[in-house]
């Protein structure tokens, strides 16, 4: 059974890694160099994430930037945090302050926002954990597990790689 799991979670990073692209942001431009994600399956049908992004900015000056997760196949996002790898913790406030994050949660969706400095021409690698309230789901009686989680960011632009 959770090898199935593990499976379908490697299945899923393999897909975001084949299908990473280009984001657009605050009408300047940047891109994803690297958008890997950390699938970690919990006993209690909850599923811990990790998103990594490496984000290279191209045209402009970047104060912040958003993850939109789509809450529809969950119970709920719990335990948010961000962080720069090999950077500082973010905390969590609606001060906008740089290495500060909130989160406001949008119909179906959550969006964490996250601040830093001014940065142009230059690349941040941003780090959102978080725990998907029972995204997968078990079915015993017929040996079936399921995983319902898109890794792929909603609104994914379809235009590939660097400008």
């Amino acid at each position: 059974m959770t090898r199935k799991v593990l499976l379908s979670a490697l299945t899923l990073v393999a897909l975001l890694l084949v299908l990473g692209g280009v984001a657009v942001a605050q009408d300047k431009q940047l891109y994803w160099q690297r958008y890997d994600v950390d699938l970690t399956p919990l006993p209690s049908g909850d599923l811990r994430v990790g998103e990594t992004q490496e984000l290279v900015f191209t045209d402009g000056v970047f104060r912040y930037g958003q993850r939109e997760i789509d809450l529809t196949k969950t119970n709920g996002i719990t335990d948010i945090s961000v962080r720069e790898e090999g950077g500082p913790e973010y905390t969590r406030s609606d001060s906008g302050d740089p290495y500060t994050y909130s989160v406001t949660p949008s119909g179906n969706y959550v969006n964490v926002r996250y601040n830093f400095p001014p940065t142009s021409d230059s690349r941040r690698t941003i780090v959102i954990d978080y725990t998907a309230q029972q995204p997968l789901r078990y079915y015993p009686e017929n040996g079936v597990d399921q995983l319902y989680w898109n890794a792929v960011p909603a609104g994914n632009p379809s235009r590939r790689g660097p400008p």
